[in-house]
């Protein structure tokens, strides 16, 4: 069972896309083997975490619809050092590290980010060893020029619902928000229009 099925046990089975890869499990079955009942359950709850933060950030949304629909598993990785998470080219196994979980819009970045490593996997996009090595250079940065852009979607889109909440609360208290109702709102505008915004961070990479 996926955790990208919202971590919990069900007797539905998933309905797998028709373009999804047959990805090799067998270094997630490896994963999973030695793994106690306490730490499933720990595993289950901090990702229950990412699924509530879909409710309000519509790309992470998009992104864990497109994960389950896909055979793409999210873990845990107590055990990473020095990265948010990672992706396992040709598994179809997204790891999130304990500093994923730092805050909201970080969590929200790096499983966007991780994710969108799965998607370029499953479309034959990821880069491969070459003869030429500036041409290796080339693709990578492409690759992770795209799953940055994505990544800084899901962080904006998570601080736009939360600091929304938090301005109208400290609103309703009398603190004067006007400037920083103003930031809001250019902010969300940029993100309501997410074509537009991954197409400028896209270009912002370089």
């Amino acid at each position: 069972m996926s955790e990208s099925a919202q971590t919990a046990e069900t007797t539905s089975p998933r309905t797998i896309a028709a373009d999804t890869r047959v990805w090799d499990k067998t270094p997630l079955e490896k994963f999973r083997a030695p793994q106690t009942p306490e730490r499933k359950e720990q595993d289950a709850k901090s990702l229950a975490r990412v699924f509530n933060l879909a409710a309000t950030v519509p790309a992470l949304k998009e992104a864990l619809d497109w994960a389950a629909a896909h055979d793409i598993d999210i873990v845990v990785d107590r055990t990473s050092r020095g990265v948010g998470g990672y992706y396992m080219n040709g598994t179809g196994v997204v790891a999130l590290a304990l500093n994923a979980f730092a805050s909201d819009s970080r969590l929200a970045g790096v499983v966007m980010h991780e994710i969108r490593h799965a998607w370029q996997d499953n479309q034959y996009l990821i880069a491969t060893a070459e003869h030429r090595l500036d041409h290796y250079i080339f693709k990578n940065a492409l690759i992770e020029a795209d799953a940055t852009a994505h990544q800084r979607l899901a962080e904006q889109q998570t601080r736009v619902a939360q600091e929304g909440e938090l301005i109208q609360r400290l609103s309703a208290s009398g603190t004067d928000m006007t400037q920083a109702q103003k930031l809001h709102d250019t902010i969300s505008k940029e993100v309501a229009e997410p074509k537009a915004f991954l197409l400028a961070q896209f270009k912002n990479w370089y």
